[in-house]
């Protein structure tokens, strides 16, 4: 991957980056979103801007924990706006 200087391409390493860094995103995603619950200061209704997103750990986090809630505060309803931003090699 490293032997020729030239841009290097991961898109044949996406499921690996998904296994290897989602715990940990998961993590730092929960944490806040767990002590904004906590306090009851958790919005029903969210815009999140994910600037390089990449293969999207950090949504699939928030997405997740806001499911959890919506199963168990089923009289609640949760909106979430999401606008993603990555680069795109030009074709």
């Amino acid at each position: 991957m490293y032997k020729v200087p030239s841009k290097t391409d991961y898109s044949d390493k996406y499921i690996t980056y998904i296994w290897y860094y989602l715990p940990n995103n998961m993590y730092k995603v929960w944490q806040p979103l767990v002590d904004l619950l906590i306090v009851g200061e958790l919005k029903n209704k969210i815009k999140v801007l994910d600037v390089g997103t990449g293969p999207a750990t950090l949504p699939l986090g928030i997405i997740e924990f806001y499911k959890i809630i919506a199963e168990n505060l089923k009289d609640k309803e949760f909106v979430i706006c999401f606008h993603l931003i990555d680069s795109q090699k030009n074709s």
